[in-house]
């Protein structure tokens, strides 16, 4: 009985030493999110370094060759927050454990050497990739939105002036070398023209007084209307008995 109770003593500190022993890690390499890693080796700051990191799109690649000096070592990798591992190759034993916010790669190591390569990618890279691709979207929508209104306002602009705009009327000569206008077309007038064009297609005369009634427009409007229409060979003003009526021209 006396016996065993020594076995198990001697057994649990055995335990115990092998555990201290294993806890106290001989290299401890610290990985950051922008490639930068820090190395301690044996509890005593070594270097920093940005040479073991490189970066092609959203991947990293970390390639970490040292020499350790020793035969037998334990090492820690801390890892960043976020970090999604795509591959690591290494030909010493590890284990990646979940300490708090960061994964860590735990392991032995037997020669001179210690070498390890991953390639991995942090969410938050990726997170920002896609925040930019959406601004991309949004900036394009607006691009096109802002573009398709310009052509839809200069198609607009374009057709106002087109009829609203002064047509010069056409002079020719007829059979008696006597010069005639002839007609404009109607999508040339303004809305108020075509109101008056209109008016005269369905009468067979007018007088301007009786024109002025209807339109209900002040007279020197209507004068100076009827006087476009009259240039451009749509109208025209013909004296019957002591009145004056306004008439389409035939």
């Amino acid at each position: 009985m006396y016996f065993k109770k020594i076995l198990f003593i001697l057994l649990f500190i055995l335990i115990v030493m092998c555990h201290i022993g294993y806890s106290v890690t001989d290299f401890i390499i610290t990985l950051h999110k922008d490639g930068k890693i820090d190395v301690i080796k044996n509890n005593d700051y070594m270097f920093s370094t940005y040479n073991f990191t490189s970066k092609k799109a959203e991947y990293w690649l970390l390639n970490v060759s040292l020499k350790t000096e020793m035969d037998d070592y334990t090492f820690r990798l801390i890892l960043p927050e976020l970090i999604n591992i795509n591959y690591i190759k290494t030909d010493r034993k590890f284990q990646i454990v979940q300490n708090k916010d960061n994964l860590e790669l735990t392991g032995l190591g037997k020669s001179n050497n210690f070498d390890i390569a991953m390639q991995y990618k942090i969410e938050e890279d990726i997170n920002i990739s896609n925040s930019k691709q959406d601004k991309y979207k949004i900036f394009a929508i607006i691009f096109l939105f802002i573009f398709l209104a310009t052509i839809l306002i200069l198609i607009s602009v374009s057709h106002k002036y087109e009829r609203n705009r002064k047509t010069v009327p056409i002079m020719q000569k007829d059979g008696n070398n006597n010069e005639i206008t002839l007609r404009c077309d109607t999508k040339y007038l303004t809305p108020r023209q075509n109101q008056i064009y209109n008016i005269l297609t369905k009468e067979s005369r007018i007088t301007q007084k009786e024109l002025e009634k209807r339109i209900k427009i002040p007279k020197s409007s209507l004068s100076r209307n009827i006087k476009t229409l009259e240039v451009k060979g749509l109208i025209e003003k013909k004296r019957i008995g002591i009145t004056n009526y306004i008439i389409i021209k035939k």
